[in-house]
């Protein structure tokens, strides 16, 4: 079964503040993200892993090489 994770523990996970996870739900830039309720949101966390794969790059040529997700 799935493991989901609160934005609090994502934002302590990859260290950027909670706002920055808001700010990029609304910008369509960081993981997806499940809506559990009006006001409540949870991240899958093999999904953050895929997406954090997708952003991990063996030097700086390669991610100039890689097309922009």
């Amino acid at each position: 079964m799935n493991e989901f994770i609160t934005p609090a523990q994502l934002a302590v996970r990859i260290a950027v503040c909670e706002r920055t996870l808001l700010r990029w739900r609304t910008e369509g830039l960081g993981p997806s993200f499940t809506r559990l309720g009006p006001r409540r949101i949870a991240y899958s966390a093999d999904e953050v892993d895929r997406w954090l794969a997708a952003r991990t790059h063996e030097s700086r040529a390669a991610e100039a090489a890689t097309p922009a997700a």
